[in-house]
């Protein structure tokens, strides 16, 4: 700067550790030979981005692993890490890794985490803060999905994903976003979240959904190729009574598949034609 006058490195250091958690995780790192200021700044960011983008000249997967295997280990980052961002579109061949950073940013105090392209399974995720989660272009398995030990989530949001579970479940849930995921299992999905109060299922298989009492808002269009009834009735017509209609293996309670959405105030349900939604009065009568 004219005069020789560095007003950035005179910011305060919440300042700078603001700035740079904007910045792709490599070159927030870089900044460390700007001055003297700076050589120990990156480790005190509060929010981590690493994009695919920031990463194509700059070297190869392993010194990618390298790299973060160092930023996420123990005395690695000096400060609370927020939120974390993690675009891993062709960045890493092992999904193991990716599993692996994830866990420990969880370990940890964030409390956003949005993660793109990698593959996460058994056991499920644990944190004590993690607010709000967004998972796109992933690949989950097992119980994954089964929030029991993230009870401050709130928001969760899963888009282009391939679900390998038969179950979604949590205790603190309040905002659930499901758009253009597929699942593969044997039986037909349930989502259990009776803390739920907003609800968009968007070209999906139509799931079994649990209790929702508080529910306020819902959105639900079913995939094309989704149903909500059998053909082993008379004459090839829905039964009513087995567990693709109803959820329950034994028929005991009855619930209809969409029974959770009986208390939604507001209330928008697309669905292509021939799609079966059963007791559909008593869902109209709320």
């Amino acid at each position: 700067m004219p005069g020789g006058e560095d007003r950035i490195s005179a910011l305060p250091d919440g300042v700078l550790q603001h700035v740079l958690g904007f910045l792709p995780a490599h070159d927030a790192v870089q900044t460390s030979v700007l001055a003297g200021r700076w050589r120990h700044a990156w480790r005190s960011i509060r929010r981590l981005h690493l994009s695919p983008e920031d990463w194509w000249d700059r070297g190869s997967p392993e010194h990618l692993k390298n790299f973060f295997d160092a930023l996420l280990s123990p005395g690695g980052h000096d400060s609370i890490l927020e939120e974390a961002k993690l675009d891993f579109d062709g960045l890493v061949e092992d999904c193991a890794h990716a599993e692996v950073w994830i866990r420990r940013i969880l370990s940890g105090q964030a409390q956003v985490l949005d993660v793109s392209f990698a593959t996460l399974e058994n056991p499920p995720l644990v944190s004590r803060h993690l607010r709000k989660l967004e998972l796109t272009e992933m690949i989950l398995e097992g119980d994954v999905l089964d929030f029991a030990s993230c009870p401050a989530l709130e928001d969760l949001k899963m888009a282009d994903c391939r679900l390998y579970l038969d179950k979604i479940s949590s205790q603190s849930v309040k905002r659930l976003n499901i758009d253009s995921c597929y699942f593969f299992c044997d039986c037909r999905p349930s989502i259990s979240i009776p803390s739920l109060l907003w609800l968009l299922l968007d070209s999906c298989i139509v799931p079994f959904l649990g209790s929702m009492p508080s529910l306020e808002t819902a959105f639900v269009k079913p995939a094309a190729y989704s149903r909500d009834c059998c053909i082993r009735g008379a004459f090839k017509e829905c039964c009513g009574i087995c567990a693709e209609c109803t959820g329950d293996g034994d028929h005991g309670s009855r619930c209809v598949l969409l029974g959770g959405l009986a208390s939604a105030i507001h209330l928008e349900l697309v669905a292509e034609p021939g799609m079966v939604f059963l007791e559909l009065p008593s869902l109209l009568s709320v």
